[in-house]
């Protein structure tokens, strides 16, 4: 079976869901990643069933109670930039000036 890098990561994603969906119902609580998955693969669902943005945001926040939270109660590691996406220069022209 050869698979399009999309459908690789959505399979990968819906297989993260499932093992997180198991251990939430062995009563084990959720790392960062594992409720990740779940919110992602439900609204993956949400848009192949026909969703509308709103509906998908409105189900989003209902995915996950406050018992099912990480772990730990500290928050996911903040996101570190990339060499990749840094700032533009100060002084270089934004999108669609000149520069002076």
């Amino acid at each position: 079976m050869h698979l399009t890098p999309r459908e690789q990561e959505k399979l990968l994603i819906f297989t993260a869901a499932e093992v997180a969906r198991r251990r939430r119902a062995r009563g084990l609580r959720l790392n960062y990643p594992e409720a990740l998955a779940i919110i992602t693969a439900e609204v993956l669902e949400g848009i192949r069933d026909g969703r509308t943005v709103s509906e998908l945001m409105a189900n989003g926040v209902k995915i996950l109670s406050r018992e099912h939270q990480a772990c730990d109660d500290s928050p996911p590691h903040p996101m570190t930039a990339s060499p990749l996406s840094t700032p533009p220069h100060p002084t270089s022209p934004h999108r669609g000036e000149e520069k002076r």
